[in-house]
């Protein structure tokens, strides 16, 4: 079942300092930018906020989750830390995400061949 799509939460939008490690300038910006892709990737997903940020495993979620976070990443320039906070999951797990994405570690993962 597809979830009503719902405005962002306003405090998942405002990260501190701490969880951010460097301060940027531009950090505004940046989570705007973060919000404006978590907007896009639900609207065309059709995925509600709560089932991307809720513990739901369904295969359209994860895909959904995993859309998020990479763009995030490659586009903004967060850090794990804060796109974990924005999606309600731990750092290492948008490591994860991120680190698997990645062409050299697909090919791998792909054929079975640890070049």
């Amino acid at each position: 079942m597809v979830s009503k799509i719902v405005e962002l939460p306003r405090s998942l939008l405002t990260l501190k300092h701490a969880e951010l490690g460097a301060w940027h300038s531009n950090q505004a910006e940046r989570e705007e930018a973060a919000t404006t892709i978590i907007k896009e990737v639900i609207a065309r997903r059709k995925v509600g906020f709560n089932e991307l940020t809720g513990r739901g495993r369904s295969a359209y979620i994860v895909e959904a989750r995993r859309e998020v976070s990479i763009r995030i990443y490659r586009e903004t320039g967060l850090g794990t830390p804060a796109i974990g906070k924005l999606l309600g999951r731990d750092s290492a797990t948008i490591r994860a995400l991120i680190k698997r994405a990645m062409p050299q570690n697909r090919k791998r993962e792909l054929t079975g061949v640890n070049a």
